[in-house]
Parts: C-alpha cells; structure tokens; sequence
C-alpha cells in the first residue's frame, strides 16, 4: 500500500519523501521526482496510473495528498462544489481546471466589456448573426479582428468537459459551419477571424464525441473521472 505523504523527511536533494518510501522506493519516489524537477502533468500522470492498478489504496485522504502535493496552491483552499470529491477535484486539476476557469472568466469579461462599451476607443464592435442564427461578436482592437463570441463559447465548452469529469485527449471543440445554402445564396465562407473554424460544438455534439470515444475504450480501461488516465 502506498503510505501516507505526512511525516515527510527531507533527501540529500532537498526533497521530501516518506519514511517508508525512502526504505522502499516504488512508483511515488517517480512522482517526487517529476514534481522536484517542475513537471506537475507527468506527477499527475504517474499517480492515475498508480492509483488505477492500487484502488484499494487510492482512498480520499490519499487524493487529499496527493492534490496537495502536486497542486500546493490549493492545499487551504475549500473544495469547490463542483467538485464531489477529492479524486474528482484531483482529475480536474490534472486536466487543467485552473487554467480553463482563468481563460472562460477573461472571455466572459472581454465578451460583457464589448457589449457593454461597444464604441469605446481603442476598441470597435460590430454585432451580427450567421446563417445559422448563431450571434457573432466582432471586436477590432488596436486594428486585430477577434470574434469574442467564438473565443467565449470555445473557452466555455472547454471549461464545462473538465467539469464534467469526461475529459479526453485530443477532443474537437470545433467544427466548420456547414450551412445548406438557399437558391441563389453562396455557400457561407468562414471569416478569418474565426480561424480555421466558423462554430464551436454545441454540448449535444459534445456529448456525442464523448459518448463515441468512450464506446471504444469503456472495455480496455475505465473511462471519466473514476478510474481512467485521460490526460
């Protein structure tokens, strides 16, 4: 069983490990190691892994430690309701939790400012609809275009698949607006400032996606927050 992370005794390399560990090097001596050395993502992916092939190990407390020890930031902090439980807030750390709410929170302010002060030097907003009926908002600042609806929406969906413990590798939040053009109408070609992509995923199209992947992988591994390494 993997022992407890108190009592922690300094090393000769000024890190701190467990008594026990130190008498029986296993996979957390790696973790120490990794997060000695700055890497936060290869610590987290290291304790999934370990905690997949250990659950009996794995209880509250242990993802208490461990969020403390690789996320020291939050160690007073309270557990956010979104949250339900250490393991689950531990995922969502690995996953990128607080980078993801920063980027949504600036978004959402960016996209309230232009609609609030739309004409206020340096800034120049311009407020329309996609073939679709999808708002863009089109905001020149400082002579670059951004489409601050996009930038919200995507920041958004972003933020709400941590949230819902389903994360997964190399998700598509995008897609191109393929709208069906009327007689006489051309095909819509998705402005510059959208990117390569016109249309962030709805959260139904989300759930399809996810869904989808899961159905593939639910026989070889756990999938979500309970038990599966999705980095």
């Amino acid at each position: 069983m993997l022992p407890s992370l108190s009592g922690l005794v300094p090393t000769g390399a000024g890190e701190s490990i467990p008594p026990e560990v130190a008498l029986n090097p296993d996979l957390m001596v790696e973790i120490l190691t990794a997060l000695s050395a700055g890497n936060s993502e290869e610590a987290c992916e290291m304790a999934m892994r370990w905690c997949a092939s250990h659950r009996d190990a794995c209880d509250e407390r242990l993802w208490h430690e461990l969020r403390c020890r690789i996320f020291p930031q939050t160690s007073t902090a309270n557990m956010p309701l979104y949250a339900h439980s250490e393991k689950r807030w531990f995922y969502m750390l690995c996953h990128g939790l607080e980078a993801a709410l920063a980027k949504e929170a600036a978004a959402r302010l960016n996209l309230q400012l232009s609609k609030k002060q739309p004409f206020m030097w340096p800034t120049y907003t311009a407020f329309s609809r996609n073939p679709d009926g999808s708002e863009i908002t089109v905001t020149a600042f400082r002579g670059v275009e951004r489409n601050l609806q996009f930038e919200y929406d995507l920041a958004n969906l972003q933020l709400q698949v941590i949230l819902s413990g389903r994360y997964r590798r190399s998700l598509a939040y995008t897609k191109w607006n393929m709208w069906k053009p009327r007689a006489g109408v051309p095909p819509h070609v998705p402005p510059p400032h959208a990117g390569p992509h016109a249309a962030v995923l709805t959260w139904e199209e989300m759930e399809a996606q996810l869904d989808r992947l899961e159905g593939r992988t639910d026989e070889s591994d756990d999938a979500g927050v309970d038990g599966d390494d999705n980095m």
